[in-house]
């Protein structure tokens, strides 16, 4: 006895499976490409506004660096590691370690909100951070905030 599809077709013979794949795709696509612009994070740090931007300095932007057919934006090896950039090889990466607490408070103690994460995000952004060291678990909405 032959195998028979027991798949539903559209007119024309077509899975029925397959037209409602395409249809998820791009719904799921055309939502996710309007978004307004970031919203200003309010100002949470005491002295925060006052301070000024950091110098404009080197590019950052990425600048891939291709090695025995291999594309590379960065490389680490024999104690070292470099970033390429437009602006050269960056071999420090300024940064911070983001925990789940504030300064002189327990994990847990005080509710770090939605509106923190965000002025915390501002606040490395004007400092110039360009690195994130997260070793604790964040709530959800932290990965929606750094994204912006």
């Amino acid at each position: 006895m032959a195998y028979r599809s027991q798949a539903r077709t559209v007119p024309g013979g077509r899975p029925l499976a397959g037209l409602c794949a395409v249809l998820l795709l791009l719904v799921t696509t055309g939502a996710s490409c309007h978004r307004d612009g970031p919203a200003a994070a309010p100002v949470r740090i005491a002295g925060l506004s006052a301070l000024a931007p950091p110098p404009a300095g080197r590019s950052w932007a990425p600048r891939p660096v291709t090695a025995g057919g291999l594309v590379a934006l960065a490389r680490a090896g024999a104690g070292a590691y470099a970033l390429h950039t437009s602006g050269g090889d960056r071999t420090f990466l300024p940064g911070v370690n983001l925990g789940s607490t504030t300064p002189g408070s327990q994990p847990g103690e005080l509710p770090i909100g939605e509106a923190d994460y965000r002025a915390w995000f501002a606040a490395m952004g004007l400092l110039g951070v360009r690195v994130v060291r997260n070793y604790e678990l964040q709530r959800a909405f932290i990965t929606t905030a750094e994204e912006d």
